[in-house]
């Protein structure tokens, strides 16, 4: 898996492949929403049909929640995968210079937790999408 940022294309991805949400195109223009579209065809012919295929705008899962930069979106994430094999999801911050966030499923093992699948990110909600990555080995 290449680096991922935070952002959009990120955000739509953790809705395809760990919330399991279909993929669907959003038509923007001028500030309305003309509708989602199974395919990105049927979004650019309704583009053209608004107002020329230069000036409306085809997105893809515009209206899914921020996955990579909200807490909140993010907790979803842990919700729908809960306990990944069996394994306790683990959040916290460390302690070294960068700050940064760790996440992950970890097993509770007699000498301490042993990382199953964890991610690290500058924020914690980037963090949990990375780890979900991994746990759908993606």
């Amino acid at each position: 898996m290449s680096e991922l940022q935070a952002g959009r294309a990120l955000d739509a991805l953790i809705a395809e492949k760990v919330m399991d949400e279909p993929e669907y195109w959003s038509v923007h223009f001028s500030g309305s929403h003309y509708g989602d579209f199974k395919t990105r065809a049927e979004a650019e012919t309704c583009a053209k049909q608004i107002q020329g295929d230069y000036k409306a705008h085809v997105q893809t899962f515009f209206d899914c929640p921020r996955y990579s930069t909200s807490i909140a979106a993010a907790w979803q994430v842990v919700e729908k995968l809960g306990n990944w094999h069996g394994f306790d999801f683990c959040l916290w911050l460390k302690s070294d210079a960068n700050g940064q966030w760790h996440a992950g499923w970890f097993e509770n093992g007699y000498d301490g937790l042993k990382s199953r699948c964890s991610a690290m990110a500058e924020a914690a909600p980037l963090a949990i999408c990375l780890a979900a990555l991994k746990a759908k080995e993606i």
